[in-house]
């Protein structure tokens, strides 16, 4: 149809769909090729879909005698990242961003992938997607909304990698694991811990399964990205090659076998590695994890299935279209799950860390980094790399301060020398937080002041790991060096994508820290092994290279602070390594805290603020509703665990009658959170602050309301 000028921007309405939907900004190929070239604006630049995977009957998708359910994917995926149609009918069209369209794009393979690796049940080659019915539709739905994980729940990723394990070792003979695991005795030292594995694998059999992944070369190097494809261990950290595997157990998907999956931690194994990740078994981070699939990402899948009615608008095999109409609204009816969280960290520990930190940094901090500038100075003049730099040259650049503090090379896990191997400078793990706590190596002691950052700005800014792990050192402060400068992870709504940027006050022991990171990132600069500045988190490598790490395990040398400070464990020995997330909620832990002891003031002036409720109210803005309820549970926990009934009587009595006693030291400290906390979330408890003037100034104190009807 040939329109007036004026008009012309309704050409797309009237223009044939099985046209229209045969390209898209982001499809870089022509629809008809076998290998589409496609990009969301990915920073790694394009990515490919290979279209050539096989059918049921062993033919190619791509043959001619499968040319209608090939066409009928390809109109598919495109329509479904098109918010201008759905099944059967136009609507005006909506703006959609990169990153959204790529999710729909992601959901749709998935989908997709779903149906080919089911090829058999769905007789594909034969009769297409029109063979698929609502009630399968409705199935998929249902597995979609089953596990948080659509790996599991609709590809089931554990069960089909357990039952492979185990067929693997089968074909394998006992002599050659039994020879393997007296050659790397690494496989055989299984952490107890592991017995609780996400694959149910028995603990005596998980050396026999490492060994058979080792033996098959499906293990990778996590620290060099490569893969091991020989019965030779080097010195690394091994994971399982879950890709490799996956490229196995789905040969006929086309996204999900290249995806990254839950590897289990069973198979994570360090061989005469330059680094131990941490010194004991770690405090569970979480509780157990909810199983539903969040009901926001749901409806993203239902959409995408939604928009395979689109397929009868241009007359290819697809459900008919009722049945597809039917899923529009359909929500599974499956047993409730209450989501995981984030288990508390005792608030004492996480005052000690903090005050540990700060004194580190007052006591070491510069000291640490211009003896390391020093060293890098040396090794540049005299073009020699840093390893290879003698003990007399390196305890020359290293300050008379940190050789009182025990400080006599350059590393524990560095070369010297004449050293060849990684066994020959790698102490056991015993020996090695000995050598850590005695203060010997410079890099493990820079590793530690890493962490101390971590542990201060983590706590005192209250924002999202993600949020940390983006800040750039040169341009996280704004020039009155008073306010942290971040992009918000949470504020892309309205944006077209785009985070939003926000600034929040922070103390001045916090710009300190970054400051001296920043004069780090300086001498690399200069010397011409950076082009510019990087992550804030990205310490020096720990084998002495003249290199940052990419900043990428910013969790590394928060472990290494935890190990060298030696925080608590628990009754089982298990350390609190602390995680973001758990010094998100102790931020609002020092507000409650402070109603109790004082300290207030130390908290206005961190916040830049001298009115209290402008406080609360920044603490409130500052953290999501769940993370805020967590803290005052485990402040509402600890206040019945130290003081008994005296202080809360109302909430007592409703703790006394769900627990059977009175004496709530004996109750365990996870219980009780978790019970206060569903408290809050049913509405049955409130816990704020009420604000009023005494004597001396405004003030305030926390108040736990019990329902009438709790």
């Amino acid at each position: 149809m040939d329109l007036p000028a004026e008009l012309s921007f309704l050409e797309e309405i009237f223009r044939d769909p099985s046209e229209r939907f045969r390209q898209a900004e982001w499809l870089l190929s022509s629809f008809d090729q076998n290998i589409w070239i496609y990009d969301f604006n990915y920073k790694s630049g394009p990515r490919s879909i290979d279209w050539n995977v096989s059918l049921d009957d062993g033919s190619l998708l791509t043959e001619k005698t499968n040319k209608s359910l090939l066409d009928s994917l390809k109109y598919w995926l495109i329509a479904s990242c098109d918010r201008s149609i759905d099944a059967n009918k136009q609507t005006s069209n909506t703006y959609l961003s990169a990153s959204s369209l790529s999710i729909a794009f992601r959901s749709t393979l998935k989908l997709i992938d779903y149906f080919l690796v089911h090829s058999y049940e769905f007789s594909l080659s034969k009769h297409g997607l029109g063979a698929i019915n609502g009630d399968d539709l409705k199935t998929l739905l249902t597995k979609i909304k089953s596990n948080k994980q659509i790996s599991e729940g609709v590809f089931n990723w554990s069960g089909r990698l357990k039952d492979f394990i185990f067929t693997q070792i089968d074909t394998i003979k006992p002599n050659d694991i039994d020879n393997i695991c007296r050659e790397h005795p690494e496989l055989v030292d299984v952490d107890p811990s592991l017995k609780d594995n996400d694959l149910g694998i028995a603990i005596n059999d998980i050396p026999k399964a490492r060994a058979a992944m080792v033996l098959k070369g499906l293990m990778r190097d996590k620290r060099r990205g490569a893969k091991q494809d020989s019965v030779i261990l080097k010195a690394g950290e091994y994971a399982l090659n879950t890709k490799k595997v996956a490229s196995l157990l789905y040969p006929n998907s086309l996204y999900f076998q290249y995806q990254g999956k839950n590897g289990c931690e069973i198979f994570d194994i360090t061989v005469d590695a330059i680094s131990y990740s941490r010194e004991l078994p770690a405090v569970p981070v979480t509780t157990k994890k909810g199983a539903l699939l969040t009901t926001s990402n749901y409806l993203t899948y239902r959409r995408s299935l939604y928009k395979i009615g689109f397929l009868n608008k241009i007359g290819l095999p697809c459900p008919p279209t009722d049945e597809v109409m039917a899923i529009g609204n359909f929500l599974p009816e499956l047993p409730p799950s209450k989501p995981g969280r984030y288990r508390t960290v005792p608030s004492q520990i996480v005052f000690d860390a903090v005050k540990d930190a700060i004194e580190f940094h007052l006591k070491y901090g510069r000291e640490l980094i211009d003896s390391y500038c020093r060293i890098l100075s040396s090794s540049h003049q005299n073009d020699r790399r840093i390893p290879s730099l003698s003990r007399e040259e390196i305890l020359s650049c290293i300050s008379p301060k940190l050789q009182d503090l025990g400080v006599n090379s350059l590393g524990l896990s560095c070369p010297t020398i004449g050293q060849v191997h990684a066994a020959q400078r790698k102490p056991s793990r015993s020996e090695y937080y000995k050598k850590l706590r005695a203060n010997e190596g410079l890099l493990d002691l820079i590793q530690v002041y890493y962490g101390a950052i971590r542990i201060v700005i983590g706590c005192l800014s209250a924002r999202r790991q993600g949020e940390l792990s983006d800040l750039i050192a040169n341009e996280c402060l704004d020039e009155s060096e008073q306010w942290l400068v971040f992009e918000n992870r949470k504020s892309t709504k309205g944006l077209m994508g785009l985070r939003e940027t926000e600034a929040r006050p922070i103390e001045p022991v916090a710009v300190d820290m970054i400051k001296t990171i920043i004069k780090l990132q300086s001498k690399f600069i200069s010397l011409g092994y950076l082009n510019g500045y990087t992550k804030l988190i990205a310490p020096p490598s720990l084998i002495g290279g003249r290199f940052l790490c990419d900043g990428t395990r910013i969790n590394y040398p928060v472990n290494m602070f935890c190990d060298y400070f030696e925080v608590a464990t628990n009754s089982n020995g298990e350390r609190y390594y602390i995680c973001q997330h758990q010094l998100r909620r102790f931020f609002a832990m020092l507000f409650f805290y402070s109603s109790s002891f004082g300290g207030l003031e130390t908290l206005q002036w961190m916040l830049g603020h001298t009115d209290i409720n402008h406080v609360w109210h920044y603490i409130t803005e500052s953290l999501d509703g769940s993370t805020l309820r967590s803290a005052k549970s485990q402040f509402a926990a600890e206040s019945l665990h130290r003081k008994g009934a005296e202080q809360y009587k109302a909430l007592s009595e409703l703790v006394a009658s769900q627990f059977n006693t009175n004496e709530f030291s004996i109750i365990d400290s996870n219980e009780l959170e978790d019970y206060i906390n569903m408290l809050l979330e049913d509405g049955k408890i409130t816990i704020e602050p009420e604000f009023f003037i005494d004597h001396n100034n405004e003030t305030f104190r926390i108040i736990i309301k019990v329902s009438e009807d709790s």
